[in-house]
């Protein structure tokens, strides 16, 4: 399926807008769910449906993460609350922190802030290893919503001429979603954000990623009460994907106030034709951990890669990023160029390294990185080439001056990038492993310092210093000095 072109034509073709249960326009909490299940068609079933329930409601809620450092819930004077995941956790000098919104919380002041994350595979790191300490799992608001939600016996319908519309849709995409769990999960959320924020009373909430469950029904909730929400840009984002392209008016309930960018670049997708927001309250503010990662001059933490390298006579370092929604296929394919290229070692990155992997005759020159410390970024300061398929980190690559290797499996790579990294000079798209393994032998790509340059559209300079100026207009200038 070309994921895409679909959406836009399904939005195009069908009264998506028209879409309702009660007053609200439910088509923003269908589309990330049929993506899910229609893009993801390079994994297991079991993977596909496994990634789609974690976006509405995690089913097997475990007491462990769902009252980490509970206590924290029970201060009242945050002015600010931050949903994140564990993903965004980066090891930096001995402490965890976030590498998308540890800038921000610095800035605003660390006691300011309760921090909501999202446990990925029911794992938060120890408590006394984070920089910010106020921290508390979205595990314990999903307890209650899934309480609340299995207590709830209504028959959450659509109307006759929005469930008739949904069932076009879902059999043009081939796809099978229980609506009715989606709204009562949604609801659950609702009913628990509506007494958190009523008891915390925040002046601003953050949040890493709009289109997950939980964090639409708390911008829904905010935005009832009046707070201010801010998505902080996370991955992606471009004329072709899903969550951020809305070519019919579909509401803004579920949709952030402002969002906060890495670049001018970005900026760019939010237009007249666009209905996700207005292209005012976009703001370009830069990348925190990139920044402090290229000021990082310590090699050691990776030594054990290189002397893999030197001690084997391995030619070039090949790092791959990996994502959950393709892995198992990206995965395959490294694997067997791994085979066919035995002069050169290639990393493979995945995006949860706490996953248990069983790769049955894995080459010698095949390195599976688990560990903390061979962090993505870390790892494109010692690669000669960045391989993956739609991942943003094919930007941040050339950040660190990495040309980029696309494996376009199920058209992604082109989709996503095609029109945004069209230089062959520093990318290059393939589909077969021949092609790879060409690109490896003999492509020239331009040098470290030009693939550099190629980057600071994508990523804007003095993180701190944007964050003071936008953070003024928001708050009526009541931010400190830098």
């Amino acid at each position: 399926m070309n994921s895409d072109k679909s959406f836009i034509d399904i939005e195009l073709h069908y009264g998506v807008e028209n879409i309702r249960y009660k007053n609200m326009k439910v088509w923003p909490l269908l589309k990330p769910i049929l993506f899910v299940d229609s893009v993801a068609s390079g994994n297991s079933k079991e993977s596909k449906k496994e990634e789609m329930y974690k976006l509405i409601i995690n089913k097997f809620i475990k007491i462990k993460p769902a009252i980490f450092n509970i206590n924290k819930l029970f201060k009242r004077n945050y002015k600010y609350i931050l949903f994140t995941d564990t993903l965004e956790k980066r090891l930096f000098n001995g402490e965890y922190i976030d590498k998308i919104a540890q800038g921000l919380i610095d800035y605003l002041g660390s006691d300011s802030f309760l921090i909501v994350e999202n446990p990925v595979d029911n794992f938060h790191y120890p408590i006394n290893k984070y920089r910010s300490k106020n921290i508390v799992s979205l595990r314990f608001f999903q307890s209650l919503a899934y309480i609340l939600s299995k207590s709830d016996f209504r028959n959450l319908k659509l109307d006759s001429e929005s469930e008739e519309t949904l069932k076009e849709i879902l059999k043009e995409l081939d796809c099978d979603i229980d609506y009715k769990h989606l709204l009562k999960s949604f609801f659950a959320y609702v009913k628990v954000f509506e007494v958190f924020f009523n008891y915390v009373k925040p002046e601003l909430i953050f949040i890493n990623c709009y289109y997950s469950l939980p964090h639409m029904a708390a911008i829904y909730v905010a935005k009832k009460m009046k707070i201010k929400t801010i998505e902080l840009q996370h991955g992606i984002i471009n004329d072709k994907h899903f969550a951020y392209n809305f070519v019919k008016n579909v509401g803004n309930d579920l949709f952030p106030d402002y969002l906060f960018v890495y670049g001018d670049f970005f900026k760019s997708f939010f237009h007249n034709q666009n209905y996700f927001i207005n292209s005012k309250n976009v703001y370009s503010i830069g990348y925190y951990y990139l920044e402090k990662l290229k000021e990082e001059n310590n090699l050691e933490l990776l030594k054990h890669i290189l002397d893999i390298k030197f001690s084997n006579y391995f030619q070039k370092i090949i790092v791959i990023s990996s994502q959950i929604t393709i892995e198992e296929a990206l995965l395959a394919f490294m694997l067997n160029v791994a085979r066919r290229d035995l002069k050169n070692l290639y990393i493979f990155r995945p995006r949860i390294i706490y996953k248990n992997y069983n790769i049955p005759n894995k080459p010698l020159n095949f390195y599976l990185s688990l560990k903390e410390e061979e962090d993505i970024y870390r790892l494109l300061k010692i690669a000669d080439f960045h391989v993956t398929v739609y991942s943003t980190v094919c930007l941040e690559a050339l950040y660190f001056g990495v040309p980029n290797i696309m494996v376009n499996i199920n058209n992604l790579s082109k989709i996503y990038f095609g029109n945004i990294l069209n230089n062959e000079k520093y990318t290059v798209y393939v589909e077969k492993e021949e092609d790879f393994l060409n690109v490896i032998n003999s492509w020239k790509f331009g040098g470290k310092n030009d693939i550099v340059k190629e980057s600071e559209i994508f990523f804007k300079s003095s993180h701190i210093l944007n964050l003071k100026k936008v953070l003024n207009i928001l708050l009526g200038g009541k931010v400190r000095d830098v």
